[in-house]
């Protein structure tokens, strides 16, 4: 009953402060030239996934239109990937806590961009606010509601996946974007990082079994199940994916297992690293998180587990996986929006259809998706 009245006035707090920065800085674009040819992102708040899903934006927008500077306003966890993998020389660090005396100064160093990028779904007061100082000559956004956001693409792309919600876009810039494969870097000295300990002889099928919150977390016993299923396969190891500090409680509940010697834990904090893990595992088995999207940039044959909600959800429809050889597996439970209830035989079936077919399993452009 607390939490609810907690989390009631939250969102009440959150909506004013909204509706105050709405009057003060949401004004229609008026700004007077010259720009620079520069497209800002604002990527502040974005996640793996979410970045790895909009890879091919970068990659058309510096195959077709190097006219155009690619600036990026990112976290510095996000740093190294966008430099040294996307090849992006132009960046700004400004995490969420950032203040706002710093976002004036970004702005000020980055004053009237041709284009500035920002796809939150609900600008916060910060968003209003940098934007308001950039005076870009054209503003990208979903968030219809804002007068500043000149190019609307909300209603526009509603139910697309969000790999496609700046093809429209693009496609008023003269950029063809028939080509939307996701953009995944490899590192050669991360490679022979890798290398270094993985397994000379057999398959290694990457499994992560946690999200991004506890509610894409599986249970142990479906964590067990998976690897029982995996491992029934002769000569086959699996890379364990997860954060340090849940691949050393998970080492732990697995520990007296016999098949412990088969599983692998390499947990690491660098993302080019993680890539090139993934990059040399034959298939991928993942819960709703970034490695659903890394497999499918690289065209790994996958199993991605979601939890409970309806195949037409938003989540569904704009965070499946696009590969051809993919299958999306929705949990049955009471309660929505939690990992868990998969039957034993249809999930033993899906993984073995991946890991032993490779058969495309692509239906009329969507990842096949089950209820189980």
């Amino acid at each position: 009953m607390l939490r609810s009245v907690i989390d009631q006035f939250r969102l009440a707090r959150d909506h004013l402060r909204r509706r105050l920065a709405m009057w003060v800085w949401d004004r229609p674009t008026k700004s007077v030239g010259p720009f620079v040819d520069r497209v800002v992102f604002v990527r502040w708040d974005a996640k793996l996934g979410d970045t790895v899903v909009l890879s091919w934006v970068l990659r058309e927008l510096q195959r077709q239109r190097p006219d155009l500077e690619l600036t990026v306003i990112t976290g510095p966890e996000f740093e190294n990937l966008f430099r040294h993998g996307y090849g992006i020389q132009s960046i700004y660090l400004a995490g969420r806590r950032n203040g706002w005396r710093e976002l004036k100064r970004i702005a000020k160093s980055l004053h009237k961009p041709r284009y500035v990028v920002h796809l939150g779904a609900i600008w916060r007061p910060r968003d209003l606010f940098f934007v308001n100082k950039l005076q870009a000559e054209h503003v990208v956004g979903l968030d219809d509601g804002l007068s500043m956001i000149d190019i609307k693409l909300g209603e526009r792309t509603r139910g697309w996946h969000f790999s496609d919600k700046l093809a429209p876009w693009l496609d008023e810039m003269g950029v063809d974007t028939s080509n939307r494969q996701y953009w995944v870097p490899r590192s050669d000295e991360q490679k022979k990082k890798v290398m270094r300990w993985w397994p000379a002889q057999g398959d290694v099928i990457g499994f992560c079994p946690f999200g991004a919150s506890r509610k894409r977390h599986l249970p142990i016993e479906i964590i067990k199940r998976i690897i029982r299923a995996v491992l029934d396969k002769p000569a086959t190891r699996i890379l364990m994916l997860a954060p340090p500090n849940l691949a050393a409680e998970l080492q732990k509940s697995l520990a007296h297992e016999s098949w412990f010697d088969r599983l692998i834990f390499a947990p690491t904090n660098h993302v080019l690293e993680l890539f090139e893990q993934v990059a040399h595992c034959k298939a991928m088995i993942s819960v709703d998180t970034a490695l659903v999207h890394i497999a499918s940039g690289l065209a790994l044959p996958l199993v991605a587990l979601y939890a409970a909600q309806s195949p037409d959800s938003d989540n569904m429809l704009c965070w499946y996986p696009k590969a051809s050889q993919a299958i999306s597996l929705i949990a049955k439970n009471e309660q929505p929006d939690l990992m868990g209830e998969f039957d034993a035989v249809q999930l033993k079936g899906a993984i073995d259809q991946v890991l032993g077919t490779g058969v495309s399993l692509h239906v009329d452009g969507i990842s096949k998706t089950e209820v189980f």
